[in-house]
């Protein structure tokens, strides 16, 4: 009778360990599968929560980065037209004195890294210009596409960013007509200023995101790259729709 019970007390006490451990192993299971199926889940929210913020992050730096960018702009714009107004008319035949005006205002007001220059009506070379380039008071402008836009639309422009024949570096010119008192223009007022001066966009070509990121400065008017961190994709034209 006793070694049946000791038998029977053993059945028991077996079982019940195999009861133990089948539990334990559907606990450790479910803990698993559990663990899973949050990843599984989780994973393509948080990547979308990711994209998101990546994209919000981006989309912020290039806001700040287009507002400075155009602020610079406006400013440079602003200068000129003001320039243009107050130029002295009576030194537009008098080089020297011309000079010594330029001069002037672009050591107090050195928004334009090359300088100005005044073209005379006709394009044909200019009236003056400070700082003196080599080969540029000579060049013809009566094509350029900012001397046209300022001669026959008597408006401020900014002309398309292009290499400068003188310089031979990428550069944006910006001018104003002077006008005589009837509205006739007597010359035009550029100022010059290379992409990559300090203070304009240099910056932009100097900053990355990240290891592989940097940025892209666009002109659609011009089907143009007008400044990029990849100093190669300067003055490149922009690929074709669908490329």
């Amino acid at each position: 009778m006793n070694a049946l019970f000791s038998r029977l007390l053993a059945w028991m006490r077996s079982r019940s360990r195999s009861l133990v451990v089948r539990l334990i192993l559907l606990a450790v299971f479910m803990v698993i599968f559990g663990f899973l199926m949050r990843i599984i889940v989780l994973i393509p929210f948080i990547k979308d929560k990711l994209t998101e913020l990546s994209a919000s992050r981006q989309l912020s730096i290039a806001e700040y980065v287009a507002k400075d960018i155009d602020d610079k702009v406006k400013e440079r714009l602003a200068l000129l037209d003001n320039l243009a107004v107050r130029l002295p008319r009576d030194r537009l035949g008098d080089p020297a004195r011309l000079k010594g005006w330029l001069r002037e205002r672009h050591e107090t007001f050195p928004k334009f890294s090359n300088g100005l220059i005044v073209v005379a009506r006709d394009g044909k070379g200019s009236l003056g210009e400070y700082p003196v380039r080599p080969g540029r008071g000579g060049l013809d402008f009566s094509q350029s596409d900012w001397f046209l836009a300022a001669l026959n639309d008597k408006r401020l422009v900014m002309g398309r960013p292009a290499r400068g024949r003188a310089s031979q570096e990428p550069l944006i010119i910006m001018a104003a007509p002077v006008l005589d008192s009837r509205g006739e223009v007597l010359a035009v007022l550029a100022g010059v200023t290379a992409i990559n001066a300090p203070g304009f966009l240099s910056q932009l070509q100097e900053t990355h995101i990240g290891k592989t990121g940097g940025f892209l400065l666009i002109s659609p008017r011009d089907d143009l790259f007008v400044a990029a961190t990849r100093p190669d994709m300067v003055l490149k034209p922009l690929p074709k729709h669908g490329v």
